[in-house]
């Protein structure tokens, strides 16, 4: 490789670096999308094709040594945008 490709790399990850570090903190986990079908007969979820509740966003993480679930939550009550 040569050294001026060295130095753009190195540069670049520096830069990518300092985008992360902004970005403060991050919880680790998952984020999940979820669309679910209710028990009220004749629902639109229930149609063909079903026409699913949500998106419903669900948040798990592990938790020694099973996972931990946050309740399903509607983006209309959260704030997700980065």
């Amino acid at each position: 490789m040569a050294d001026s490709e060295l130095a753009r790399l190195q540069r670049r990850y520096r830069a990518l670096t300092e985008q992360v570090r902004d970005l403060g903190f991050i919880a680790t986990g998952s984020v999940i999308e979820r669309y679910t079908t209710c028990t009220a007969t004749g629902c639109h979820c229930h149609a063909d094709p079903p026409q699913r509740h949500g998106p419903y966003f669900q948040y798990t993480r592990k938790v020694r040594p099973t996972q931990a679930h946050l309740p399903w939550v509607s983006p209309r009550t959260v704030d997700i945008s980065p």
